[in-house]
């Protein structure tokens, strides 16, 4: 362990994930941030965490779909144990009584989440929350053959529509978040994120998004906001149909035409998100996803009290 030394403080590091950047994190808030690193014996960053700290509390994230430990690959188990300890010492020293952590879906990185889901356990945390995020891999440019027989059917129904799918500009982000929000208010949902925000991470983090709709001449069909978690990583973070064209179940189509800007853009992993109704799973959800070709895959969301 001599050659790792154990940080925190107004540190920048660079970042693997778009919610774990400096960038991010200053939009979830503006301050009650504290960086915790680890720094090998060239000065370099080999792991790193944001935690917001308020009212007793450390959270990492604050307002995002995860954040957790960022580490290289190849280091040794016992110097993330020792980070750990190291952040939870420092924590209880500072007043903090409870320190939760949101893990990022086990197939984004599964060898570098099952060893941070391993020591987090191992260190008396405990999971508070299980979600199951639904992945697609981006394998093959054949993506009819993930699809279900169902939604085969539905994806032959909707070409026969005279549908387009159409990858549009950030310009369109207000055009799409409005024709998002219509439907969701039509089935009595709400967004949870306002469109001011999403204003905000685009006009902070240009590119952050990448918006894609099904159309019919120039009516919205469906449509969808991505997130780039990496440059590997696409994230559907709001993506809908109207419900005049339900039965063509037009969002088959949608999702096609993004696993195909997929695949032409390097991007791995196509992630669905979770599907959740109130705290609960949303197994209808959960089995469209499934349909639409992503493996269920864990996301945990750990916490440890600090008074113990």
């Amino acid at each position: 362990m001599k050659n790792f030394t154990f940080h925190s403080g107004n540190y920048k590091p660079a970042a693997q994930f778009l919610f774990n950047t400096y960038n991010h994190v200053q939009l979830q808030s503006k301050d009650g941030w504290k960086c915790y690193y680890a720094m090998d014996k060239n000065k370099d960053c080999v792991a790193f965490v944001w935690l917001h700290l308020e009212k007793q509390k450390a959270s990492s994230p604050l307002k995002a779909p995860f954040g957790s430990i960022e580490f290289v690959a190849g280091l040794d188990a016992i110097v993330l144990h020792d980070f750990v300890q190291y952040i939870v010492n420092d924590l209880k020293a500072k007043g903090i009584r409870e320190l939760s952590i949101k893990q990022s879906p086990d197939g984004y990185q599964p060898g570098n989440n099952a060893i941070v889901n391993t020591l987090l356990l191992n260190l008396g945390f405990s999971i508070v929350n299980a979600e199951a995020a639904n992945l697609i891999l981006v394998d093959t440019d054949n993506y009819e053959s993930k699809l279900h027989a169902w939604e085969k059917r539905k994806l032959k129904q909707a070409k026969k529509e005279n549908f387009t799918f159409e990858i549009l500009k950030s310009n369109k982000l207000t055009e799409v978040y409005n024709f998002i929000e219509a439907c969701r208010t039509e089935k009595q949902y709400a967004l949870s994120m306002p469109l001011k925000e999403l204003k905000k991470l685009l006009a902070t983090i240009p590119g952050a998004l990448q918006l894609f709709a099904i159309k019919l001449n120039k009516e919205y069909v469906a449509a969808c906001i991505a997130i780039k978690v990496s440059p590997t990583i696409l994230y559907t973070f709001y993506y809908d149909h109207n419900p005049a064209y339900k039965k063509v179940s037009p969002v088959v189509m949608l999702i096609e035409g993004i696993y195909h800007y997929s695949f032409q853009n390097k991007i791995k992993i196509l992630d669905l998100g979770t599907a959740t109704l109130q705290g609960k799973p949303n197994f209808n959800l959960l089995a469209f996803k499934q349909h639409l070709g992503a493996t269920h895959n864990t996301k945990f969301t750990f916490q440890k009290k600090l008074d113990d």
